[in-house]
């Protein structure tokens, strides 16, 4: 069926309970205007246990910004679910949507329940136009998630994060298809981050390891994680490496010594941990 890979994704998310937890995007990887049905897959999708809508350049992509939007915005009044957008339109295309999205995001209340992902024009607008935007972006709360590609212009990091958006950085692929740049290491992440910054001294260095750490939990609403909850009584869900403090670790990359899930060993010198049962 069309739902098939949803019913296979939530077998694997059972299968993996207490191993991983997982949450799923209702993705229109072929667009919704332009591919009739995917809104209604979509739904279905949301209904089967999926939890965030998404969505894909409304004008570039479907060449149909308010078609596509509507779309979205009627799946969170109905279903009360946040929804993640990936944004690749560049410079005032991208901003126009934004600002769209930012509208219809406040008439329907939906305080921090809309992320942006990629957001690539918030890289490629003037500095006036982007610090206006940042002011409304936060004051709905609309988070960013970023990958620090290397041929356009992304979303800056100090602007971002000086204007309280809570701007994580995350792998857009796994050696897939789109690109080979990628391997799924968050702390690679970081690294990519932290290069394409020219950042060169520790203070600075600490902001792309928040953007994997602390800002990525907040995003998905997880208690007690970052540096400063690693105390006693708090979930062991942390990983173990060797480096000398947080800079080093971002640029030397050391492998994983374990990687723990709820106290549970679920890697290992760089490897899974997890039993083959599995």
């Amino acid at each position: 069926t069309k739902l098939s890979d949803v019913e296979a994704l939530m077998r694997i998310r059972e299968d993996f309970k207490g191993y991983m937890s997982m949450e799923f995007v209702a993705f229109p990887q072929s667009g919704i205007m332009k591919s009739p049905g995917v809104a209604d897959y979509m739904a279905q999708a949301l209904d089967m246990g999926v939890e965030y809508i998404g969505g894909l350049d409304p004008q570039g992509f479907d060449n149909d910004r308010k078609g596509h939007l509507d779309v979205l915005f009627a799946l969170a009044e109905k279903t009360g679910k946040p929804i993640d957008i990936h944004l690749h339109e560049p410079g005032q295309m991208g901003l126009a949507s934004i600002k769209e999205i930012i509208v219809r995001g406040k008439a329907l209340g939906m305080k921090d329940k809309i992320t942006l992902s990629h957001a690539f024009s918030l890289g490629q607008i003037s500095e006036s136009e982007l610090n206006a935007v940042l002011a409304d972006m936060a004051d709905l709360g609309v988070r960013v998630i970023g990958t620090a590609p290397g041929n356009v212009g992304f979303p800056p990091i100090e602007p971002l994060l000086n204007a309280g958006i809570l701007y994580a950085a995350a792998n857009d692929n796994i050696q897939d298809m789109w690109s080979p740049w990628g391997d799924g290491d968050q702390l690679q992440r970081a690294k990519t981050f932290a290069y394409s910054a020219n950042y060169r001294a520790d203070a600075p260095l600490m902001r792309p390891f928040e953007m994997i750490t602390r800002i990525p939990a907040q995003h998905i609403n997880l208690p007690n994680h970052g540096l400063e909850h690693l105390k006693e009584g708090n979930a062991a869900n942390l990983v173990v490496l060797e480096a000398s403090d947080v800079p080093a670790a971002v640029l030397y990359t050391p492998p994983r010594k374990l990687v723990l899930k709820d106290g549970i060993i679920i890697g290992r010198d760089g490897k899974s941990a997890i039993p083959q049962k599995i």
